[in-house]
């Protein structure tokens, strides 16, 4: 296991020196970028009307070549999260299933959970963005259904994001 600094595109060299002179080198070629080089980002924010940072992203350019393509795996995220928070909490949830061996494509999913947040700290009206659940449960099941029809997916969702997954599934029919 390794975690680099940033992104490079260099080679990790090993030298085996005696004095100044070289005696021998290996080079081991890498290409390390961020996480979110390597799953895919799936921004819903505009189903409930909030203006996104980051646009949705299904070819990653880092997906893994082990990646198992016909899986997939599905992580909603919960209440009172802004997109900046989104994006670490869903690079760490990637990073911790991929270590565990996880070869599923990984499917980030952000939405707009977090209306009324003060201050980057706390959404003061949790039934807003109870509304805003399921405003954002028709395109989830929309993703769901037909962008990853025919795949054995998995669907993870923390706190609120529940409300979002099962109305996706209960409501607007995705299996």
């Amino acid at each position: 296991l390794c975690e680099a600094r940033r992104p490079t595109m260099q080679p990790l060299r090993l030298e085996v020196r005696h004095g100044e002179r070289l005696v021998t080198m290996l080079e081991l070629p890498l290409r390390i970028s961020g996480a979110e080089a390597m799953y895919c980002w799936v921004n819903l924010r505009p189903a409930a009307g909030q203006a996104m940072e980051r646009s949705t992203d299904l070819r990653p350019a880092n997906l893994h070549l082990t990646t198992a393509t016909d899986e997939a795996f599905v992580f909603v995220h919960g209440y009172n999260v802004n997109e900046r928070q989104s994006r670490a909490w869903c690079a760490e949830m990637f990073k911790r299933l991929w270590w565990s061996g996880s070869r599923r494509v990984f499917y980030a999913v952000s939405w707009h959970g977090d209306d009324s947040q003060v201050l980057g700290k706390c959404s003061i009206n949790y039934h807003v963005n109870v509304r805003h659940a399921f405003e954002t449960a028709p395109v989830l099941a929309n993703l769901l259904k037909y962008l990853l029809a025919g795949q054995d997916v998995t669907v993870a969702a923390h706190s609120l994001g529940n409300m979002v997954a099962c109305a996706a599934i209960q409501d607007w029919e995705a299996r």
